[in-house]
C-alpha cells in the first residue's frame, strides 16, 4: 500500500504540464542535488523551488530534512522518467518535498470525519460493436486543462467535473471548465458532500442532474486553501438527465 500512494504522490507532483523540466533539465538538477554534501558546492544554487512555490520552513533543520526529501523524490521522477515503457513523465511541483505518507495524510481523504450517504448512479452496459481498443479524448479536444484542488479536500468535484466536461464535449462539441466550487459549496450533505471534507462522484452527478452546473469563469474555485464558502447562484450551462 505504501507503494501505491508513493506513485500517487510523484504522479500528482508531476501533473502539470507547465512545471515539467526537460529531460536536461532534471539531469542537470539531480547532478547539483547529489553533489549537495559537497563542501565545495555552494548550496545556495541547489534547485529546491523554496522560491517558485513560497516555500517556507521553520529551522535550518527543516529545511535540510525537505531537501532529502526532494532528492529522494527527484531520483524516483528521473528514473521513471527514463523508463521507455512508461506511458506518462513526471516532474516537479510544490509536493516534491513531501513524503508518501505526508501526502497521503494531507490529501488523501484522511480529513473525513463522518460517514455520509450519496444518491447512487444506475449501471451501464454498452452494445456497441466494432469500437477501437483505445480512444486518446485528449486529440478529440474532449479533455480540459490540468487543474490544481489546492489543500481542500475536493478531488470527488474535480472528477466529476471532468467527466461532465469530456460527456458535453463529445456530446455537444463545445469544451467547456465547468465549476468545482459550486459542488464543494452546494451540493451539502443531501448529496453526499462534505465541502473539503470529501464528498461523491455519484453524488455530484445528482446534484447537476436536480441543478445543472455553471461555468468556471462564472463560479471561480476558490477553495484551495482548505476553506469553502456558502453556495451562491450563477447560471448552469451543463444540464444532465441522467448518470450510470
Amino acid at each position: 500500500m505504501r507503494n501505491l500512494y508513493k506513485n500517487t504522490m510523484i504522479a500528482f507532483i508531476s501533473n502539470q504540464p507547465c512545471q515539467i523540466a526537460s529531460g536536461q533539465e532534471l539531469v542537470r538538477i539531480y547532478n547539483n542535488v547529489a553533489n549537495y554534501n559537497n563542501p565545495n558546492i555552494s548550496r545556495s544554487h541547489i534547485p529546491l523551488n523554496v522560491h517558485k512555490f513560497a516555500k517556507k520552513y521553520g529551522s535550518i533543520t527543516e529545511l535540510e530534512n525537505r531537501f532529502q526529501i526532494f532528492r529522494t523524490n527527484l531520483r524516483n521522477i528521473i528514473v521513471h522518467n527514463l523508463d521507455r515503457s512508461q506511458n506518462f513523465t513526471m516532474g516537479v511541483n510544490q509536493f516534491t518535498d513531501l513524503t508518501p505518507e505526508e501526502f497521503k495524510s494531507m490529501y488523501v481523504g484522511a480529513g473525513i470525519q463522518t460517514t455520509v450517504g450519496g444518491t447512487s448512479c444506475g449501471s451501464y452496459s454498452s452494445s456497441a460493436s466494432g469500437a477501437p481498443a483505445s480512444i486518446d479524448w485528449r486529440t478529440k479536444g474532449a479533455v480540459t486543462s490540468v487543474k490544481d484542488q489546492g489543500q481542500c479536500g475536493s478531488c470527488w468535484t474535480f472528477s466529476s467535473t471532468g467527466a461532465v466536461e469530456g460527456a458535453w464535449a463529445i456530446a455537444k462539441g463545445q469544451l467547456i471548465d465547468f465549476s468545482e466550487e459550486q459542488l464543494v459549496e452546494c451540493a451539502g450533505i443531501k448529496y453526499g458532500s462534505m465541502g473539503c471534507n470529501g464528498g461523491s462522484m455519484e453524488g455530484a452527478f445528482n446534484y447537476i442532474i436536480a441543478n445543472g452546473q455553471c461555468t468556471a469563469s462564472s463560479y471561480p474555485y476558490t477553495s484551495g486553501t482548505g476553506q469553502s464558502g456558502s453556495c451562491k447562484s450563477c447560471s448552469a450551462v451543463a444540464h444532465l438527465s441522467s448518470c450510470s
